[in-house]
């Protein structure tokens, strides 16, 4: 299906990119024997020095985007977040802190970023909860901020997944805010 033109371009490319894994030795690479993803994220992250810093998060993250099929769950995630510092005086959420959120509201066992815990069920645990997850996210800093915390005085995030755990498991009712 490919004309003469890209045929001898895709030839031309992969000659170039086997002369510089084997014939020059300007490239180092470490053949890695076992299969398991943790380990490589883990190798990949050590090695990662260079260029844009990769968290273990970043890379579950990425994850979590390959298996989500209805929604585009970085963006969904990013979106989150912006919305999450947006409310009242403004706080400090990460991607990180909504990962781990949606794995706890999710009810899935362990909340820890291991790439077990993003697994095919599981993310499609976590899309399919999502609207839910979203909104008792929501609802949860909008209390907290109701109070009176923001970024520059809510020392622990995870302070807040039991009163968003709460608020998902009754459906998050609009009546927790503090007016006025």
């Amino acid at each position: 299906d490919f004309d003469k033109e890209q045929r001898k371009t895709a030839r031309t490319t992969l000659n170039r990119l086997f002369e510089v894994i084997r014939s020059n030795p300007n490239v180092a690479y470490y053949e890695e024997a076992s299969q398991e993803l943790n380990r490589v994220l883990n190798i990949f992250i050590r090695l990662n020095s260079g260029g844009t810093i990769l968290s273990y998060s970043d890379l579950l993250l990425s994850i979590a985007v390959a298996q989500w099929t209805e929604l585009d769950a970085r963006e969904e995630i990013h979106s989150l977040v912006d919305t999450l510092n947006d409310i009242g005086a403004g706080f400090n959420f990460s991607h990180d802190f909504v990962l781990k959120a949606g794995l706890m509201l999710s009810d899935i066992a362990s909340v820890g970023f291991k790439v077990d815990n993003f697994s095919k069920k599981n993310m499609a645990l976590l899309q399919d909860n999502w609207p839910a997850i979203r909104s008792a996210l929501t609802r949860t800093v909008q209390l907290a901020s109701s109070f009176g915390l923001s970024g520059a005085n809510l020392r622990a995030e995870s302070s807040l997944l039991p009163i968003a755990y709460y608020l998902y498991k009754i459906e998050s009712p609009e009546n927790f805010e503090i007016k006025g």
